[in-house]
């Protein structure tokens, strides 16, 4: 059946160590696993721990943290930072695409009291972290339009666009206008 699919005796040689490939890590992994780049429906996520651990960090961001690094606080684009937010999404993202308020504050509290120099001038301690991790979701979500959760917020939550054949609604404001000039 190989040689129908794949003429070429290269590619059907490429073809069978691929499949054996895939064959070898089902058995070692038999849950499939999502990337944040490319998630998958058909994994359940994990449900929301009750009391969030935070998750291992890089050799590099753990040395940052333990140093106490300035470019944690920095006002321009930082590539510590960017590295926490990416870990902290990386874990979320194990339990779902849309954290609730109360699941970005226990990620970022845990955070925080770990490491209290992270702590910014807000009532929470978090707010520039909140806004950088909020961010990260949306921009990681907008692209993933196949994502079944993705679709069903968007058609839920998302701004409803006119299509071409509508026609332009006018406001009360514009129509009072045009029948005090008539």
């Amino acid at each position: 059946m190989v040689e129908k699919l794949f003429p070429v005796m290269k590619h059907q040689v490429t073809f069978m160590k691929e499949l054996n490939k895939l064959r070898d890590m089902e058995t070692v992994l038999p849950q499939t696993t999502c990337t944040p780049q490319e998630p998958c429906d058909s994994v359940v996520a994990l449900p929301w721990p009750a009391v969030y651990i935070l998750p291992s960090f890089p050799p590099e961001l753990q040395a940052a943290l333990q140093k106490k690094d300035p470019g944690f606080k920095k006002k321009d684009k930082s590539h510590i930072r960017a590295l926490l937010i990416q870990v902290l999404f990386d874990s979320i993202t194990k339990h779902t695409w849309y954290p609730s308020h109360k699941m970005y504050g226990d990620v970022l509290g845990g955070l925080i009291t770990r490491f209290p120099f992270l702590r910014d001038d807000s009532s929470s301690g978090y707010d520039t972290l909140l806004e950088c991790l909020r961010n990260k979701f949306k921009k990681e979500r907008s692209p993933l339009v196949s994502s079944k959760v993705v679709l069903q917020m968007k058609e839920k939550y998302g701004t409803k666009r006119k299509s071409d054949g509508q026609a332009d609604s006018v406001s009360p404001i514009q129509q009072q206008m045009a029948s005090s000039i008539h």
